[in-house]
């Protein structure tokens, strides 16, 4: 799937891809290159949130699941988060025409206005595992650690600060 380099060592993301029955992992490695190369690279180390990454997944999946009528699978989670997201209790602003841009600051905003609802609807079911499966292959010794780790951060309700990197 990848090309071999000298120059870089591409087997824990071959690995990261070897099984893939659902679209998080592409989801989550376009979001990162997206976040990479908007980066300010004076800036000093890039900091990842994983509710950013959780937020721009689902609106990058915006316009194929709606517009297109796509599905990503049985088991895809973000099909399920952006149908969870038409339900009027959850107070989203939902359209089916959104852009991704105009997806993503309408789901930035419902994170910073319903955090609660924004933890349970899209972060809980995509940061307790997306991460976790994803990063695996990279940390073998860490996994059991890691897994941990997350599915005990995945409870707490997660933040998006106004300003958006």
């Amino acid at each position: 799937m990848f090309v071999s380099s000298s120059n870089v060592e591409i087997r824990p993301l071959q690995r990261a891809f070897h099984k893939t029955t659902a679209s998080y992992k592409f989801l989550w490695l376009l979001v990162i290159l997206d976040l990479v190369k908007e980066a300010s690279h004076d800036a000093g180390p890039l900091r990842l949130s994983i509710s950013r990454i959780c937020a721009r997944m689902v609106a990058k999946s915006w316009i194929p699941t709606q517009r297109f009528k796509l599905s990503f699978g049985r088991w895809d989670q973000i099909t399920t988060i952006i149908e969870s997201l038409k339900n009027p209790e959850n107070d989203f602003p939902f359209d089916p025409r959104y852009k991704e841009p105009e997806a993503l600051r309408v789901l930035e905003d419902f994170a910073i206005a319903q955090p609660e609802k924004f933890r349970k609807i899209i972060f809980s079911p995509l940061a307790r595992y997306v991460p976790y499966r994803f990063l695996s292959v990279w940390f073998p010794k860490a996994v059991d650690s890691y897994k941990e780790a997350i599915a005990f951060n995945s409870k707490k309700i997660p933040t998006i600060s106004p300003k958006i990197a």
